[in-house]
């Protein structure tokens, strides 16, 4: 019962600081950093100029006024499509404070949520202190000021998907579940769907594949050691997943991408149809950007995509490649966005190396890491598959992204354990 409370202490103390700690960035960055020593850069309120940011807070201003001239009926979750507006106009409205600070407990909890999860997921494969060495290229990647320290979407959609990856990896880890294990997992694959559904639904069709493709994997390699209660967790999971699909796809029917393609016979023509239509839809809606890449590619069958997955892995998990890193940009404040991003793939090109070293120690456990890759890599893959825009994709992948840096970080901790015990 110690360990218990002594864990979960640990745990909370952990959440605090990751909290705080954005908290306190994200108002620097929005009341001194911009305002101060960045102005060219300041779009003013604390925003910094040339992303979705601005336009969310200006209609979400415009909300917020419709709210308080004609009541909460004219609320809606997506103006424009974008959820982002309708949050920050409810919270606008209810506090009368229009001002994106008044976001940031918001921003800074659910990061720190997301990082809480990534000590969860590490504590599985390591000790405690090595867990929460694993969690620090996440807090203290600069880029990361982006994400909560503007009005974001990827705030809630890395909370939602590292909260999935916690439930898959304490499937595999755990076998003789009581009701209280099965229905928590249950509950934190349906409190990480709600949150991806919020701002990116169609974020879980993938997530339901890399959670199919992980439960899989874990039958192949662990069938023997697995129980009935083990075999309900999995089900219930998967069925949470799956009534999170279809409740997005019934609420989202009307907002769906239409092709001409999609008519075509067989739903592997229709899959391919739409996310050549979502591929072609980016590009066109950031034609402009300096960060796009392999616009031309389109996908015409399946065997097309297939063909992709090479440039798209190698896009997914090297970009953006030195060459960017100096490379003149075409938004605001891009040149220092590229040199920040060079520096954090330094560190990200060293540790992707500790993924190798993790996979070669025989206490590793081997299930659980291989479900965190194959769940990880699907999810950039697909992402890469549609988003052909480097610096768009380095946001949103971010989750992921340092659940194989974290990996990293174990497995360069082993070796330097080993050495240190010699």
């Amino acid at each position: 019962m110690k360990t218990g409370f002594a864990n979960e202490a640990k745990a909370g103390m952990l959440f605090a600081l990751i909290f705080f700690y954005a908290l306190c960035a994200g108002f620097f960055i929005q009341q001194v950093v911009l305002p101060r020593f960045m102005p060219d850069l300041h779009a003013g309120h604390g925003l910094l100029k040339g992303g979705d940011w601005v336009w969310f807070y200006d209609e979400a201003v415009t909300l917020a006024d419709r709210i308080q001239h004609e009541g909460w009926q004219a609320w809606n979750l997506r103006p424009k499509g974008n959820a982002p507006i309708g949050i920050a106009g409810a919270v606008f409205a209810a506090t009368g404070i229009y001002e994106p600070w008044i976001l940031l407990p918001i921003n800074a909890s659910l990061f720190a949520l997301g990082g809480l999860c990534l000590y969860w997921i590490f504590s599985h494969l390591a000790s405690q202190r090595q867990a929460w060495f694993a969690v620090l290229p996440y807090v203290l990647f600069p880029s990361a000021g982006m994400i909560y320290g503007q009005i974001h979407k990827d705030v809630f959609t890395i909370a939602g998907v590292l909260v999935i990856f916690l439930a898959w990896v304490r499937l595999a880890r755990q076998d003789l579940m009581d009701l209280r294990s099965v229905l928590g997992g249950a509950g934190l694959v349906g409190l990480g769907s709600l949150l991806v559904w919020l701002m990116r639904p169609y974020l879980l069709q993938p997530l339901l594949l890399a959670s199919i493709l992980a439960a899989l994997l874990l039958v192949g390699m662990t069938i023997r050691e697995r129980r009935l209660n083990w075999w309900v967790a999995i089900l219930l999971c998967l069925i949470v997943q799956v009534l999170g699909v279809k409740f997005s796809s019934v609420v989202e029917s009307s907002s769906v991408v239409e092709s001409s393609s999609v008519v075509e016979s067989g739903w592997i023509q229709q899959g391919v149809a739409t996310l050549n239509a979502n591929r072609i839809g980016f590009a066109l809606g950031s034609s402009g950007a300096g960060s796009n890449i392999d616009t031309e590619v389109r996908f015409t069958s399946l065997w097309a995509v297939f063909s992709y997955f090479p440039r798209a892995i190698q896009i997914g998990v090297l970009a953006p490649f030195p060459v960017m890193w100096f490379e003149e940009g075409v938004s605001p404040g891009a040149v220092g966005m590229r040199h920040i991003a060079g520096l954090e793939m330094v560190v990200s090109y060293a540790l992707l190396m500790g993924v190798t070293l993790l996979l070669r120690n025989d206490k590793t456990p081997k299930h659980i890491v291989w479900v965190l890759l194959l769940m990880a890599m699907i999810m950039i893959l697909v992402q890469v598959l549609v988003v052909c825009n480097v610096g768009t994709l380095y946001r949103m992948r971010y989750g992921v992204w340092q659940v194989l840096l974290g990996l990293g970080v174990i497995g360069w901790s082993h070796i330097l354990k080993l050495r240190g015990a010699n």
